[in-house]
């Protein structure tokens, strides 16, 4: 968005909301999917990465 707004010549970004009904179905699952790519194997908790992060987090205890 950041990209488009300088492209635009009065710099203003027009969002037109559209509901779940007028949008594909395949865009909801492409947006939480882009974010996890392992969503459709755990569906909903990926506890390696959760179990990985508390390793981390333990080791890394205080640091900033």
């Amino acid at each position: 968005m950041i990209i488009r707004y300088f492209e635009m010549e009065d710099g203003k970004i027009d969002k037109d909301w559209k509901s779940l009904e007028e949008i594909s179905p395949n865009l909801p699952l492409a947006v939480v999917t882009a974010e996890d790519q392992k969503f459709e194997e755990h569906f909903g908790f990926d506890l390696d990465a959760i179990e990985k992060a508390v390793k981390y987090n333990e080791k890394h205890k205080g640091r900033k």
